[in-house]
């Protein structure tokens, strides 16, 4: 039986199909391609026992038509542009995203999808030219797959103009003075679709005085994905809550942000006589004015919270001292950074001495000077 063998390859392969003689009619054989390659494809019909220069059948060229392909969704989340449909292809040389502009006289415009590209989606990011016209128009969009495009054209939504800052986070921090907060303050701007909306002015505003604070840049645009986030660092003054507020300057009817913030002390890292320093009573008699000391941090806030010792000299034969009632030396900083120790009776023994008071731990300590008389 004779047999024709039909070539169909390129350059860098060859696939064939074969036919038999009840396949050429008229002098015409048909065969499929065994690949799936796209684009122009050479063929070469062999008669048996022939060689192939002397058979005078091809070669020729034939073209193996794309698929067309399909848009069915474009989902456009800040400069990301996400693309689903069919018929995409895997080259990223042969794809091509086309935006036409509704309203701008249909001047298109071209941008090159990120890797990787599958059959039934894509992700480009939208370059700054296309952002800026977005905020004004909506867009068509449109799939270049080998020369062929994708149609009807879909259209995304206008994008851009700030209608809410939304996903505040970072409220309802206590932040100690002169440091940075645990989280920092951040949101995101969107649209009236819920878009994020990119590289978009916020600014942050703080109390001018008292508690209060400050962001590390401000005003701050926000990323590709409309998020702001910033360090916010507290000044030196605690108290609180205050509140601090992010607006949209260029869109000032976008309702504000608020972060509500506390400032609280540092460690403490001074102690200082508050009341009853240099006394003197008579012997065997308590001190008209209980002993305390005032605990602030490096900024002069009080700190409170915080245990003092009030430590008496040894007693023994000849050395004047005292005691503290029911034996209690040890009293707790109030909000004002005071801490008192309880009733202080001296002995029978005259003489000056000292009553420390000491936070332990830290190296703090001062003294009160008392004379028993």
């Amino acid at each position: 039986m004779n047999i024709f063998r039909v070539f169909l390859g390129t350059a860098i392969a060859r696939n064939f199909g074969v036919k038999s003689p009840t396949d050429l009619t008229d002098g015409v054989i048909s065969a499929i391609p065994k690949s799936t390659a796209v684009g122009a494809v050479l063929v070469t019909a062999i008669a048996p026992n022939q060689a192939r220069a002397a058979r005078g059948i091809g070669p020729g060229t034939s073209q193996v038509p794309a698929p067309t392909p399909t848009l069915t969704s474009v989902v456009v989340n800040g400069q990301t542009l996400t693309l689903t449909g069919t018929n995409f292809g895997n080259d990223p040389n042969v794809v091509e995203v086309d935006f036409t502009f509704v309203g701008v006289n249909g001047v298109a415009f071209s941008a090159t999808p990120t890797a990787p590209i599958t059959p039934t989606s894509m992700t480009i990011i939208l370059p700054a030219n296309i952002l800026l016209l977005l905020q004004s128009a909506p867009i068509a969009v449109t799939v270049v797959v080998n020369g062929l495009q994708s149609a009807p054209p879909m259209q995304i939504q206008q994008i851009g103009i700030p209608a809410s800052l939304v996903d505040i986070r970072g409220t309802n921090q206590r932040v100690t003075v002169n440091t940075q907060s645990a989280q920092p303050l951040s949101l995101r701007v969107v649209d009236s679709a819920n878009n994020s909306v990119p590289n978009v002015a916020v600014a942050f505003v703080a109390p001018p005085g008292g508690a209060s604070g400050a962001p590390g840049v401000n005003p701050v645009n926000t990323d590709a994905n409309g998020v702001v986030s910033v360090a916010f660092t507290a000044n030196g003054n605690a108290g609180g809550p205050y509140v601090v507020t992010a607006n949209v300057p260029a869109q000032m009817a976008v309702p504000v942000a608020s972060f509500v913030l506390t400032n609280v002390a540092g460690p403490a890292a001074n102690i200082n006589v508050f009341a009853g320093g240099q006394q003197a009573v008579i012997a065997g008699n308590a001190f008209g004015a209980r002993f305390a000391v005032r605990l602030t941090d490096n900024a002069g806030n009080p700190v409170s919270g915080v245990r003092v010792v009030f430590t008496p000299p040894a007693v023994g034969p000849g050395l004047a001292s005292g005691a503290f009632a029911n034996n209690l030396n040890s009293a707790e900083t109030d909000a004002n950074g005071v801490a008192t120790a309880p009733v202080f009776t001296a002995n029978n023994v005259q003489g000056p001495y000292n009553v420390a008071a000491n936070v332990p731990n830290t190296g703090l300590v001062t003294n009160f000077a008392l004379v028993n008389n």
